[in-house]
């Protein structure tokens, strides 16, 4: 679990504020729920979902010891997300990212990266904020890259022990820039061809 001095500057960074809505979906223990709604008075909402059972059921006790009625937890995994929040509902998105730093293998981290950062993009209002710590820091931000979605807005190294992972703060795109420059460009080039275009434009998505 992450150390609260580390989810409190992880929040900073995010710069979450009363009134919003933060996800945590590798919530573990729920430390940096707790650290959210102590900062903020309980004036804000908190979501927290973890593929572990066990995991959320500690998080559970760890937010009734607390006395915190402003944070949800759920049992669930980063693809199921989608049927749990409807889109635009989440303001930040703050997570102590897997590691697995000794059992898991690269494409593995890759594919559940992408996950995170596609279902994190669906959540998240116009302009939302992630905040994501890892030691697989420059997978993450290549698939931030390559996704299209993301602005890369700070990226900082944080000491924890022996590993030191990154601090990555990325802001939502609306969309692909460069994907809304081609469909302008095919719409110039004449109708007909736009429909064909936008197909084979939100097929690859």
């Amino acid at each position: 679990s992450v150390k609260t001095t580390v989810a409190a500057a992880m929040l900073r960074a995010a710069g979450v504020a009363a009134g919003g809505v933060v996800l945590d979906p590798f919530c573990g223990a729920g430390t940096i729920l707790l650290e959210a709604t102590h900062c903020h008075n309980n004036k804000l909402r908190c979501i927290g979902t973890d593929r572990s059972k066990a995991a959320v059921e500690g998080a559970q006790v760890n937010v009734t010891d607390a006395g915190s009625h402003s944070i949800t937890l759920k049992h669930l995994t980063i693809g199921d997300l989608q049927d749990f929040l409807p889109p635009s509902s989440v303001d930040f998105v703050v997570t102590n990212l897997p590691w697995g730093v000794r059992s898991a293998k690269t494409e593995e981290f890759s594919k559940l990266y992408g996950r995170f950062l596609w279902q994190s993009w669906r959540v998240l209002r116009p302009s939302g904020i992630v905040v994501a710590l890892t030691v697989h820091y420059e997978q993450l931000l290549e698939i931030a890259r390559v996704q299209g979605q993301w602005e890369i807005q700070q990226v900082t190294a944080v000491q924890t022990g022996q590993q030191v992972p990154v601090m990555i703060r990325l802001r939502r795109l609306d969309r692909d820039p460069w994907i809304s420059a081609i469909k302008n460009q095919v719409a110039a080039l004449g109708v007909g061809r736009v429909a064909a275009h936008e197909v084979e434009l939100s097929s690859s998505d």
